[in-house]
């Protein structure tokens, strides 16, 4: 765990937040006009909302999936899944506790949208950043990264999915769920960037003599 934060501070989370930080600063430019489209605010309702069922898929659907991939690895008697696995569970049990701490921030940035279910008065704090955009964006980067583009794009697209169903549910301004994938991708260029470390020093060469004047190679992995 203490190898996947230090990985954290690393030139490659520069790079990711100097790319997404001025899209974020588009999100915030729109928040307001977006949210126009979800609430209407004369009459303290929520409009253009997607059908039940598809929300609670993709609320309920997005933890499920992370879970059970998560499982489906660390119950793999293939090394290099199970590590994947583990990697992917430690992420995001360490992710979703950062991020409950950095919701509890009293900020502007850090409000929800308006909702019809709360006060029309006053906003809640909580919204900054994204959770389950945050976590499916985790998932879909450590594992495209591992695996290749046949988990890249299936599990970005579920992200983008919960990403447009948690805005236009009003749970979250854009700008909140750009941050949220910022925040996976951060996490997941971390924990790959961690594994590849385990894996070299797991990894050892031996060469000795056979005793028929040549040498004999041995490869060994601990884990």
């Amino acid at each position: 765990m203490f190898a996947l934060h230090k990985n954290i501070f690393r030139p490659r989370s520069i790079e990711i937040l100097s790319v997404a930080f001025p899209a974020y600063l588009a999100g915030r430019s729109v928040d307001e006009r977006l949210q126009q489209d979800f609430y209407d605010a004369s009459r303290h309702v929520n409009c253009n909302q997607v059908a039940r069922p598809i929300y609670l898929a993709s609320f309920y659907g997005g933890v499920g999936l992370t879970i059970a991939v998560a499982l489906k690895d660390v119950l793999s008697k293939d090394p290099y899944h199970f590590e994947t696995g583990k990697m992917l569970a430690i992420g995001l049990a360490t992710l979703t506790i950062n991020k409950i701490i950095l919701k509890e921030i009293k900020a502007y940035g850090n409000l929800r949208p308006w909702h019809a279910s709360f006060s029309c008065t006053n906003r809640t704090y909580g919204g900054l950043p994204s959770g389950h955009t945050s976590q499916l964006a985790y998932m879909a980067g450590l594992y495209g990264l591992r695996y290749g583009i046949r988990c890249a794009i299936p599990f970005s697209l579920i992200t983008g999915i919960s990403a447009i169903v948690s805005i236009s549910s009003n749970e979250h301004y854009l700008s909140q769920v750009i941050a949220g994938v910022t925040y996976g991708l951060i996490y997941a260029f971390a924990a790959n960037t961690t594994l590849k470390q385990k894996t070299k020093k797991d990894l050892s060469l031996a060469i000795q003599p056979n005793g028929q004047n040549g040498l004999e190679a041995s490869v060994s992995y601990s884990f």
